[in-house]
């Protein structure tokens, strides 16, 4: 009896019901990600403006923040640290993991894109940069814009949001709360950003803050040309477009992380040299300390003396 049955259920059951790792041949292809360009760089670098002026470019859809990317990303590490081990290759092998969180990441991003007629879909979530590697080895035609901003006034606008939370008793992360925090947080960010440079040239372009605002035409031809996509005046006036979600991230935010007395603002340079007034001579030196021999940094001609 026992053995009719077995012999009826693999003659009436599809083989993936059987043994799901047997079916690894009949998983659906990978998705490579070829639409996607993630942005991501320390928070208070500049991600923001750079989303705004993608969203301006007829071929990109770029939104808020998705928020949920590098979720995604710990949740793969944990699938596949588990079959790596060897606990779950009874349920899939690493290529169906593979495959599982690509499509999961590209249904879960691209349907708006299409919506609005958009070639590529840009999602900006400063903590991206921090699964840059990742997410380029798992998509594999994926690309990665790495935003990059003086140390020195990042740190001090991570500490207005921090004094804006405290005024109106909202919880903060703790890079936020004080110079040295946000230093270590500052560095282990960079460390990502310019690792995934490293590893992945070809797909992974670095814009400089500074450049950006000062430049602004030469570097946005220069992403541009990186996503393969023309120049667009219009990507020179960010401020003049309505982008999505913008209105309801406000209300949310409360004028902690958006600094209200901003807004949102054209290219402009303004911001480069705040810092000078806004950090504390102690912070500043702590600051300089932590990147004077930063090689990277050097490199893209940022000078702590």
């Amino acid at each position: 009896m026992i053995h009719q049955l077995s012999h009826f259920l693999r003659e009436c059951l599809p083989r993936n019901t059987l043994h799901p790792a047997a079916s690894s041949g009949m998983a659906s292809t990978r998705p490579t990600g070829e639409r996607l360009v993630f942005v991501g760089g320390v928070p208070r670098s500049g991600t923001t403006l750079v989303q705004h002026i993608l969203d301006c470019h007829p071929q990109v859809f770029g939104g808020p923040e998705f928020d949920c990317i590098p979720s995604l990303i710990h949740a793969w590490r944990t699938v596949v640290s588990a079959h790596d081990r060897g606990r779950i290759l009874v349920f899939c092998t690493r290529e169906q993991i593979d495959a599982a969180f690509a499509h999961l990441i590209e249904e879960l991003l691209l349907p708006v894109a299409d919506a609005h007629g958009a070639k590529l879909l840009s999602e900006k979530t400063p903590f991206n940069v921090g699964v840059f590697t990742d997410l380029l080895g798992l998509l594999p035609r994926c690309r990665a814009i790495h935003v990059v901003r003086d140390p020195r006034a990042v740190v001090s606008s991570m500490l207005r949001v921090g004094i804006r939370c405290r005024e109106k008793n909202e919880p903060f992360p703790s890079f936020v709360e004080n110079a040295r925090s946000a230093v270590q947080f500052t560095m282990d960010n960079l460390r990502a950003g310019f690792d995934a440079e490293k590893l992945f040239p070809q797909r992974v372009l670095t814009v400089k803050y500074e450049s950006l605002v000062t430049q602004p035409n030469a570097t946005v031809r220069q992403i541009c040309s990186f996503l393969g996509i023309s120049f667009q005046s219009e990507m020179l006036e960010p401020q003049a477009v309505r982008h999505p979600g913008t209105e309801e991230v406000l209300a949310i935010d409360n004028g902690t992380w958006l600094d209200p007395a901003l807004g949102l603002r054209a290219i402009e340079g303004s911001r480069v040299t705040v810092w000078q007034d806004e950090l504390g001579v102690v912070d500043s030196g702590l600051v300089t300390a932590a990147f004077r021999d930063h090689a990277e940094l050097r490199a893209l001609g940022y000078r702590f003396e």
